[in-house]
């Protein structure tokens, strides 16, 4: 999640954290020995065990989705309304099919509602495809929004980096920063506090993750004890709590 770079550039420095942290060999790993890692990922059997954990760290997500209703017609009369029309906007040449959607969250299936009419989230689909509304309304779903989280993937994570030569390494690279990108939204899902949420990957390292701190040895025990300056430290603990809470 501190992204792909070096840990340390300078040898001295590099030297004097091995020794401090007591790893063996008084030197950090780095990016050149995940290359050659991934040289291990030679098949298709492999691959498909990262899309696996990939899955899995995905279905904590999902579970948590909210059921909706999908109602292709927006008008009040739910029967005999429009669910699609032609229209021009201003400075459209020709109009232009659009297809109507509205859906709304199911709090409880089995109570009835007070008010139906309510609570309904409208979109709009504009489109020269001649398909049913349902299946426009599939095709399109929140596409419109994937180029940002694609952005997201190649800026935070180096998504559209290649680093091997080879097909499955670089297979498994991709899986591997996809599974560390899943990580991040599930950790801003459940452990970032809400003012924090809509933080870009670099913006969130920036201010949480890539802070002044020194690690202390005591009594046998690592303690990292963070600048006293540190303007978000309450937020910081804040997320340090909230993910020891997590099951």
């Amino acid at each position: 999640m501190l992204g792909k770079e070096r840990i340390c550039h300078f040898e001295e420095i590099e030297q004097v954290l091995a020794r401090e942290l007591g790893l063996v060999g008084g030197k950090l790993p780095d990016t050149t020995i995940l290359y050659k890692d991934l040289d291990r990922f030679d098949s298709q059997e492999k691959i498909h065990g990262l899309k696996q954990v990939n899955d899995q760290v995905n279905a904590r997500q999902l579970k948590d989705q909210k059921t909706v209703i999908l109602d292709f017609d927006s008008s009040v009369e739910t029967l005999y309304g429009q669910q699609e029309e032609e229209g021009a906007a201003n400075g459209w040449s020709i109009p232009r099919r659009i297809v109507t959607v509205r859906t709304k969250e199911v709090i409880d299936e089995e109570q009835m509602e007070l008010c139906p009419e309510y609570g309904w989230a409208y979109e709009w689909i504009v489109t020269n495809l001649l398909w049913e509304g349902e299946d426009i309304w599939r095709f399109y779903n929140h596409r419109c929004g994937m180029e940002n989280y694609i952005k997201e993937a190649k800026n935070g994570f180096a998504l559209d980096a290649i680093s091997n030569d080879g097909f499955y390494p670089n297979a498994a690279d991709a899986l591997l920063k996809l599974i560390a990108y899943n990580v991040y939204q599930g950790f801003t899902k459940e452990v970032t506090p809400q003012e924090a949420k809509t933080f870009t990957v670099s913006r969130m390292r920036r201010i949480f993750w890539m802070i002044p701190a020194v690690l202390v040895s005591h009594a046998r025990q690592w303690t990292l004890k963070l600048w006293n300056g540190f303007a978000k430290q309450d937020l910081w603990i804040s997320m340090l709590h909230r993910s020891h809470q997590i099951e």
